[in-house]
């Protein structure tokens, strides 16, 4: 099955990242071992009560940080998780046809990634390799996103990139990263989206963006099944304001409901 197919099969728009960020793992989980332990407790205490999302974004730069050891747990997570959910590798990428070739492969071969987030600066020929990879795989490219220093590059470009993507994307597969933090800008995509192309939002929770509202939006157009409301350090570091991983799950299952269709 295509990944746009596979987005379709939710009951819950929820898409959780996955950043571990070293100084912020309850005590005891330290260095790249202790991310380890903290991210797979989560997610295990997570499938066993049910609660598991469908969606898992992990951020390729919270796993770099730790080197080749970071790499190696990030593929054990995707192995092992992607067995009950999608996973949007959160890589941005984009470069030069040959280089960007290489980074498909690495995202979609050898990470076993379902889709990727992608920069646009460099143009169509940056991003066609990851489209033309393989259709049963997805991408999003970055349009509208949720920090404050977007507006410096974004304001005023971005709508002519959503007006060009059918040129770089005739077959209307690729979605676009909107930040919640920008509502009008988001309800003006989601009017204008005919091909019905997925939005992976972020900016929901720690960035101050409500997800009922972006999901009142959501239903307000068709085919929302296939957009992602993405939340990370509100639930992944909720045990900062109660216990792990009991608080967590806690904050975990408010927004699954938050966000179900």
């Amino acid at each position: 099955m295509s990944y746009l197919g596979r987005l379709e099969e939710t009951g819950s728009l929820l898409c959780l990242g996955l950043d571990p960020v070293p100084s912020r793992m309850p005590r005891g989980f330290e260095g790249v071992e202790g991310a380890e332990r903290f991210l797979n407790s989560f997610l295990e205490a997570a499938h066993s009560s049910g609660l598991l999302p469908q969606t898992l974004k992990p951020n390729l730069a919270y796993f770099e940080q730790y080197g080749w050891r970071g790499w190696k747990l990030l593929e054990s997570l995707v192995e092992r998780w992607g067995k009950y959910c999608l996973i949007i590798l959160d890589a941005k990428r984009g470069d030069i046809g040959r280089s960007s070739e290489a980074y498909a492969r690495t995202v979609f071969e050898t990470m076993q990634a379902d889709s990727v987030t992608l920069h646009p600066w460099m143009g169509p020929d940056s991003v066609e390799p990851f489209l033309s990879y393989s259709p049963e795989k997805g991408a999003y490219l970055l349009l509208r996103t949720s920090n404050p220093g977007g507006d410096v590059l974004q304001a005023g470009l971005w709508e002519k990139l959503f007006t060009s993507i059918d040129d770089w994307d005739p077959g209307g597969t690729m979605g676009f990263v909107v930040g919640a933090t920008r509502p009008a800008e988001l309800t003006w995509v989601l009017a204008n989206n005919q091909q019905g192309r997925p939005l992976l939002i972020p900016g929901v929770g720690a960035q101050g963006a409500s997800a009922s509202e972006v999901m009142a939006s959501l239903q307000s157009f068709p085919g929302a099944r296939r957009h992602r409301i993405n939340v990370s350090s509100a639930i992944l570091y909720a045990h900062e304001q109660g216990r792990f991983p009991e608080t967590n799950l806690q904050i975990l299952e408010k927004f699954l409901l938050e966000t179900r269709l």
